[in-house]
Protein backbone atom coordinates (compact mmCIF):
# COMPACT_ATOMS: atom_id res chain seq x y z
CA UNK A 1 0.00 0.00 0.00
CA UNK A 2 1.20 3.61 -0.74
CA UNK A 3 0.62 6.25 0.86
CA UNK A 4 0.92 9.83 0.30
CA UNK A 5 3.13 11.90 2.22
CA UNK A 6 1.22 15.10 1.60
CA UNK A 7 -2.00 13.80 2.90
CA UNK A 8 -0.73 11.94 6.28
CA UNK A 9 -0.47 14.36 9.42
CA UNK A 10 0.73 13.01 13.43
CA UNK A 11 -0.83 14.30 16.07
CA UNK A 12 -0.29 13.35 19.52
CA UNK A 13 -3.10 12.71 21.96
CA UNK A 14 -0.99 12.75 25.23
CA UNK A 15 -0.34 15.00 28.58
CA UNK A 16 3.71 15.60 27.94
CA UNK A 17 4.87 18.45 27.73
CA UNK A 18 7.91 16.84 26.15
CA UNK A 19 8.37 18.08 22.21
CA UNK A 20 6.91 15.15 20.68
CA UNK A 21 9.45 13.01 18.06
CA UNK A 22 9.75 13.64 14.42
CA UNK A 23 7.83 11.17 12.33
CA UNK A 24 8.99 10.77 8.84
CA UNK A 25 7.58 8.56 5.99
CA UNK A 26 9.70 7.62 2.41
CA UNK A 27 12.50 10.30 4.74
CA UNK A 28 10.02 12.98 4.36
CA UNK A 29 9.03 14.18 7.37
CA UNK A 30 5.31 14.24 8.41
CA UNK A 31 3.49 17.42 9.75
CA UNK A 32 2.45 17.74 13.11
CA UNK A 33 -1.54 19.03 13.96
CA UNK A 34 -3.22 19.86 16.80
CA UNK A 35 -6.64 18.53 15.22
CA UNK A 36 -7.66 16.93 12.39
CA UNK A 37 -10.80 16.35 10.53
CA UNK A 38 -11.24 12.78 10.23
CA UNK A 39 -14.52 10.86 8.65
CA UNK A 40 -16.14 14.02 9.38
CA UNK A 41 -14.92 13.88 13.10
CA UNK A 42 -13.00 17.26 14.43
CA UNK A 43 -10.15 15.32 16.87
CA UNK A 44 -7.59 17.45 18.64
CA UNK A 45 -4.99 16.29 20.29
CA UNK A 46 -6.72 16.98 23.91
CA UNK A 47 -9.52 14.92 22.77
CA UNK A 48 -11.95 18.41 23.65
CA UNK A 49 -14.91 17.54 21.69
CA UNK A 50 -16.13 21.23 21.95
CA UNK A 51 -14.33 22.67 18.53
CA UNK A 52 -16.56 19.34 17.17
CA UNK A 53 -19.75 20.04 18.76
CA UNK A 54 -19.71 23.90 17.77
CA UNK A 55 -19.24 22.64 14.13
CA UNK A 56 -22.39 20.23 14.25
CA UNK A 57 -24.38 23.30 16.17
CA UNK A 58 -23.83 25.30 13.38
CA UNK A 59 -24.29 22.61 10.71
CA UNK A 60 -27.70 21.56 11.56
CA UNK A 61 -28.96 25.49 12.50
CA UNK A 62 -27.84 25.67 8.67
CA UNK A 63 -30.24 22.95 7.80
CA UNK A 64 -32.79 24.39 10.22
CA UNK A 65 -32.97 27.75 8.45
CA UNK A 66 -33.26 25.86 5.26
CA UNK A 67 -36.33 24.09 6.41
CA UNK A 68 -37.88 27.05 7.83
CA UNK A 69 -37.65 29.55 4.50
CA UNK A 70 -38.83 26.61 2.05
CA UNK A 71 -41.52 24.86 4.42
CA UNK A 72 -42.64 26.94 7.14
CA UNK A 73 -46.06 26.25 5.66
CA UNK A 74 -45.59 22.43 5.25
CA UNK A 75 -47.81 19.98 7.55
CA UNK A 76 -46.41 18.85 10.80
CA UNK A 77 -45.59 15.75 9.38
CA UNK A 78 -43.48 16.34 6.75
CA UNK A 79 -41.64 19.13 8.89
CA UNK A 80 -41.09 16.01 11.47
CA UNK A 81 -40.02 13.50 8.58
CA UNK A 82 -37.39 16.38 7.26
CA UNK A 83 -36.25 16.69 11.01
CA UNK A 84 -35.69 13.55 11.34
CA UNK A 85 -33.92 12.98 8.31
CA UNK A 86 -31.65 16.14 7.64
CA UNK A 87 -30.77 17.30 10.87
CA UNK A 88 -30.98 14.59 13.70
CA UNK A 89 -28.40 12.50 11.54
CA UNK A 90 -26.06 15.71 11.91
CA UNK A 91 -26.71 15.80 15.81
CA UNK A 92 -26.09 11.96 16.44
CA UNK A 93 -23.12 11.19 14.01
CA UNK A 94 -20.39 9.52 15.81
CA UNK A 95 -22.59 10.25 19.27
CA UNK A 96 -20.56 7.43 21.40
CA UNK A 97 -17.24 9.04 20.49
CA UNK A 98 -17.87 12.89 21.18
CA UNK A 99 -20.83 12.77 23.23
CA UNK A 100 -20.56 15.64 25.35
CA UNK A 101 -19.86 15.76 29.30
CA UNK A 102 -20.03 19.72 29.39
CA UNK A 103 -23.35 21.05 30.26
CA UNK A 104 -22.70 23.83 28.35
CA UNK A 105 -22.45 22.05 25.37
CA UNK A 106 -25.29 19.16 26.46
CA UNK A 107 -27.57 22.86 26.34
CA UNK A 108 -26.15 23.64 23.02
CA UNK A 109 -27.27 20.69 21.40
CA UNK A 110 -30.53 20.39 22.87
CA UNK A 111 -31.09 24.15 21.84
CA UNK A 112 -31.69 22.41 18.25
CA UNK A 113 -33.67 20.10 19.27
CA UNK A 114 -36.33 22.71 20.83
CA UNK A 115 -36.07 25.35 17.96
CA UNK A 116 -36.68 22.50 15.56
CA UNK A 117 -39.97 21.08 17.89
CA UNK A 118 -41.06 24.92 17.38
CA UNK A 119 -40.73 24.79 14.07
CA UNK A 120 -42.45 21.69 13.34
CA UNK A 121 -45.76 22.57 15.22
CA UNK A 122 -45.46 26.31 13.72
CA UNK A 123 -45.76 27.18 17.82
CA UNK A 124 -43.13 29.98 18.73
CA UNK A 125 -44.98 31.10 21.78
CA UNK A 126 -41.79 31.19 24.38
CA UNK A 127 -44.37 30.44 26.94
CA UNK A 128 -45.61 26.99 25.64
CA UNK A 129 -43.62 24.19 27.08
CA UNK A 130 -41.20 22.62 24.98
CA UNK A 131 -41.48 18.85 26.75
CA UNK A 132 -44.42 18.95 26.32
CA UNK A 133 -44.17 19.80 22.98
CA UNK A 134 -41.73 17.29 22.34
CA UNK A 135 -43.95 14.95 23.82
CA UNK A 136 -46.66 15.44 21.48
CA UNK A 137 -43.86 14.66 18.53
CA UNK A 138 -42.85 11.51 20.20
CA UNK A 139 -39.55 12.81 20.40
CA UNK A 140 -37.01 11.93 23.38
CA UNK A 141 -34.15 14.51 24.40
CA UNK A 142 -30.86 14.11 22.47
CA UNK A 143 -28.86 13.41 26.03
CA UNK A 144 -31.65 10.73 26.38
CA UNK A 145 -30.56 9.34 22.40
CA UNK A 146 -27.10 9.44 23.09
CA UNK A 147 -26.73 7.21 25.63
CA UNK A 148 -29.12 4.14 23.59
CA UNK A 149 -26.74 5.00 20.75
Amino acid sequence: MQLNVNKCKVMRVSRTTNPPPTYSLNNLALDTVSSYKYLGLHITSTLNWAIYTEHIIAKANRMLGYLRRNFAKAPSSLKLTLYKTLICPKLEYAASVWDPVNANLIHSVEIIQNNSTRFILSNYNRTASISAMKSSLNLPSLASRRQIL
